[in-house]
């Protein structure tokens, strides 16, 4: 029973009225403030029995809105302008220049190989070519024994830590380096 409801009719509750629905609810004699349960208005209570009320949601700021004409929209497709022939730009690479070659046997350089110039297909640069297979770079992994249920797992070689696939418990396989004294036990797979 909510507070303020009493059996005795001198302090028992209120029967209030809300002014915007006109719906009747009990109140306790030492509420305050309450919600319509029908409108769900505000309702706030004064000593001299006024009851006050602010609509839950704040009024609508078009409802008083003169009607607006409606607008005529064309959905047609639009008619483009010809465009102007487009032709492809194309690059003309020049030869590397001729190396001049010197009379003298210890100046003997070899030319530098010509540069790859930037791929212009679209591609990232380490995606392979279409009809290329892309090179499998293989992991290299170790066996790891969970501490918690034994579970063999298999972990990268250059990981930290792996979980137990088995129960998901956080295995160690870092290398613990400890230099002074150390009270709390250390678990890993590693040395």
């Amino acid at each position: 029973m909510p507070f303020g409801f009493f059996k005795d009719k001198e302090t028992g509750p209120v029967e209030i009225t809300c002014p915007l629905c006109g719906s009747r609810q009990q109140e306790s004699r030492l509420a305050v403030s309450s919600y319509c349960k029908k409108c769900g208005a505000y309702l706030s209570f004064e000593k001299d029995g006024k009851v006050n009320a602010r609509p839950l949601t704040p009024p609508d700021p078009f409802a008083n809105r003169p009607p607006q004409p409606e607008v005529e929209v064309d959905y047609s497709p639009r008619e483009e302008e010809p465009r102007a022939e487009i032709r492809p730009l194309i690059r003309v690479r020049k030869s590397p220049e001729p190396i001049e070659e010197d009379s003298d046997a210890d100046n003997e350089t070899e030319p530098a190989p010509p540069k790859k110039p930037p791929r212009s297909d679209g591609r990232y640069q380490g995606a392979p070519a279409a009809g290329e297979s892309p090179t499998q770079s293989k992991i290299v992994t170790r066996d790891v024994t969970c501490f918690e249920c034994g579970t063999v797992n298999a972990a990268n070689v250059l990981a930290n830590s792996t979980q137990c696939r088995n129960c998901g418990r956080m295995i160690s396989i870092a290398d613990r380096d400890i230099h002074e004294t150390w009270t709390s036990p250390i678990q890993t797979r590693g040395t």
